[in-house]
């Protein structure tokens, strides 16, 4: 008897340690552990990862536009002007080139100014004295030429008359465009714009071609004739004078003519007819 009360006692005593010890050891447990698993909520989950993605987006974004503006003040240190667009002045510019300065659209009564038209004037220069400002360019008995301060290739910006000549006759009179710069033009037509008034040019032969990698050339070379007396004569006739070399996709090449060229193509013309030359 006495042996079994002792046993109970004891199982109880042993029963009570162990849910003290155990509730010991709970207590130090982790949350996550000790407490039941929570159902986690999809919608909640979703909207967090859309936020984070959005955070890491306006990030970038904005390291991005750092970047561009570090670059721009870059190049303003280095060029004095971003390179990206042009300054308020060279805009202006370029707008004022490419306005249309042609007066035909005004009326101005009974004291219309007139295009220049051709006339057969006499010629006031000596022949010699018109050669002395030419370049000769020798092949054969045939040569041309033109004015000795023209670059004459495909490596510059020009635009001038020049002689064809075989002995001491002048055959042609020729009208030679060059273009170079770092993108294509492809130009099909040629808007002169003299004293106010327009005089189209569609040039009749065209080559093109590329020096090294980054330089694009087109150069049109093509006899005058009597259909462009009338262009001649102006452009050799004239107070001022503007060309534009239209081009596709609405990309134009604007060229104002100096005095000096201008008078350059009065010498080339008088110098043409002092040899015999007539556009035929």
């Amino acid at each position: 008897m006495k042996k079994n009360i002792f046993l109970i006692i004891s199982c109880l005593f042993l029963f009570c340690s162990v849910q003290a010890v155990a509730q010991n050891n709970e207590s130090d447990l982790d949350e996550s552990v000790r407490l039941p698993i929570r159902r986690l909520h999809p919608e909640r989950e979703l909207e967090k990862a859309k936020k984070q993605l959005q955070k890491e987006l306006d990030e970038k974004k904005q390291k991005q536009a750092k970047a561009t503006t570090d670059s721009k003040k870059q190049d303003e240190s280095q060029f004095g002007e971003s390179t990206g667009a042009l300054s308020p002045d060279k805009q202006l510019m370029m707008e004022l080139l490419n306005k249309d300065y042609s007066i035909k659209q005004y009326d101005f009564g009974a004291e219309d100014p007139k295009p220049l038209t051709w006339k057969d004037d006499p010629i006031n220069q000596e022949t010699d004295a018109l050669m002395a400002t030419m370049h000769k360019s020798l092949n054969g008995n045939q040569y041309n030429l033109y004015s000795s301060d023209i670059s004459f290739g495909n490596n510059s910006n020009a635009l001038f008359f020049y002689l064809d000549c075989n002995g001491n006759r002048a055959e042609e009179l020729r009208m030679r465009v060059q273009y170079v710069a770092d993108d294509p033009l492809s130009y099909d037509k040629i808007e002169f714009v003299i004293d106010g008034f327009l005089y189209q040019y569609v040039p009749r032969k065209k080559t093109h071609g590329r020096i090294g990698a980054k330089l694009y050339w087109e150069v049109s070379d093509d006899a005058l004739n009597s259909d462009d007396k009338d262009l001649v004569y102006a452009l050799s006739h004239c107070s001022w004078a503007r060309a534009k070399l239209i081009g596709k996709d609405g990309i134009n090449h604007v060229k104002v003519l100096t005095t000096e060229q201008l008078k350059s193509f009065y010498n080339a013309l008088e110098l043409f007819r002092a040899l015999g030359g007539e556009l035929r």
